[in-house]
């Protein structure tokens, strides 16, 4: 396997599914993955906000948030994120995040899927599962 290539499969589904039903998530709250280790210095995670966050501006915006424990170095990650229905891929993202010497997060909006009710509708949040391939690539 590729040195450089970090893989996680996510059920969110069973952290969103600890929520009521019934009960709307608030901006600000998230849900964090399992630890993605890429080697012994830095651990990774990718956190979920359902209703997005402050800073970016949207009120029920989806937002995911790439973040490390460890800010010594500056970094290049091509992120892949798929959002599975089980383990089938249904919508696929991808984008490229710097970290510069001292960042431990880089935020990024899914503007394609305004709330989390409408992400409803191309799979069911019983059944989210998110598939995360981190590529790193020297800065």
């Amino acid at each position: 396997m590729d040195p450089n290539l970090s893989i996680l499969f996510w059920e969110v589904c069973e952290e969103l599914s600890k929520k009521s039903p019934t009960t709307k998530w608030k901006i600000g709250e998230s849900v964090t993955s399992p630890v993605i280790r890429r080697d012994e210095d830095t651990s990774w995670t990718l956190r979920f906000y359902p209703s997005g966050v402050e800073e970016t501006g949207a009120e029920e915006g989806l937002v995911f948030s790439l973040e490390r424990d460890s800010c010594d170095v500056s970094v290049v990650v091509k992120v892949t994120i798929h959002l599975c229905h089980f383990t089938t891929p249904v919508k696929s993202y991808t984008m490229q995040c710097r970290f510069e010497e001292g960042d431990i997060s880089y935020k990024c909006q899914l503007a394609d899927v305004e709330n989390i009710a409408k992400l409803g509708i191309f799979i069911p949040l019983q059944t989210l599962c998110v598939r995360v391939f981190l590529n790193f690539i020297d800065s």
